[in-house]
């Protein structure tokens, strides 16, 4: 019946920097660096990237492995498979299957070797989801991987995966260490050389317009399907980043708050005093007025 192939191309020239990644979200980058560059060693925690198959996780992944020192701190990675090789950082290959190679086998060894950040490249099950958490409460910066659809979601998605009988006490580690959740979706962005211009309320339905804060006489940028030779005919200029975030800067006395509402209501956490929000509809109303996004494929964004 045919024959089909899928080829992932791994170009290390083309890893992002935190510069690149979060050049419109400056605080996002600010917040991660200062967590991945601690004063004192043993600080621990962990830093949570979520999205669905394809949203970049991975390169927002290497992104913060390269902004570490690694040099002077520690880096070990355990990773299925290991897609790109990088200096200075020990980098372990998962193998399912063999007795010991299996993520939570490769994470209890990685802590007898004394390591400042183990990165995990996916949380999968129940096992890895202890571990890790294991980890980072013992003073490690533990940076993983989920397929969830939004941030808050990331939560529910980390305790579906935690036993029943030990449901409280990991959530309250959870709760303990977890520093930033970054949910992120790849969202195409308008040919600045072919775009039509026109204004908002010409375009858009008055409910679609109050949906997205938008005026009718601002200014917007629409999808040109035409096309010209700069975009290849497609009226696609590339792909950039549209984050959902949470970052919890809260020490652990005052982290209590967390631990209630993930038993009681994960959607009450952006409530929550010491939470930093970013909402993916603030970003694409960003991406809208920049006339990077056309703001009729932004509602379909907001849907999904």
């Amino acid at each position: 019946d045919g024959e089909k192939v899928t080829l992932r191309l791994l170009d290390k020239a083309s890893l992002k920097s935190f510069d690149e990644l979060f050049k419109r979200h400056p605080d996002v980058a600010q917040f991660l660096a200062a967590n991945l560059a601690p004063e004192i060693k043993g600080g621990g925690g962990l830093i949570m990237l979520s999205g669905p198959t394809g949203s970049g996780k991975t390169t927002t992944l290497y992104a913060c492995v390269q902004q570490i020192d690694r040099r002077r701190k520690h880096v070990l990675t355990i990773e299925d498979p290991i897609e790109y090789e990088l200096r200075y950082a020990t980098q372990w290959q998962v193998r399912p299957g063999m007795p010991g190679g299996e993520f939570a086998d490769l994470i209890r060894a990685a802590m007898r070797h004394d390591p400042d950040y183990i990165i995990i490249g996916e949380m999968r099950d129940a096992d890895t989801v202890e571990t890790a958490l294991k980890a980072a409460e013992s003073g490690h910066t533990v940076i993983s991987t989920v397929h969830a659809d939004t941030a808050v979601q990331t939560f529910e998605r980390l305790r579906s995966l935690i036993p029943p009988e030990r449901d409280r006490s990991l959530t309250f580690t959870l709760a303990q260490q977890v520093r930033a959740i970054l949910n992120q979706r790849l969202v195409k962005t308008l040919c600045q050389g072919c775009a039509h211009r026109s204004q908002a309320g010409r375009v858009m339905e008055p409910h679609e317009l109050a949906h997205l804060g938008l005026k009718d006489q601002q200014d917007v940028r629409l999808h040109n399907p035409s096309g010209c030779d700069l975009c290849n005919r497609t009226g696609i200029g590339g792909r950039t980043v549209l984050l959902d975030a949470l970052m919890i800067n809260l020490g652990p006395s005052r982290r209590n708050g967390i631990y209630e509402t993930l038993i009681r209501n994960v959607n009450d956490i952006i409530r929550i005093d010491g939470v930093v929000v970013h909402s993916r509809r603030d970003g694409l109303i960003d991406l809208v007025l920049s006339g990077l996004v056309d703001p009729r494929a932004a509602l379909s964004y907001l849907e999904t």
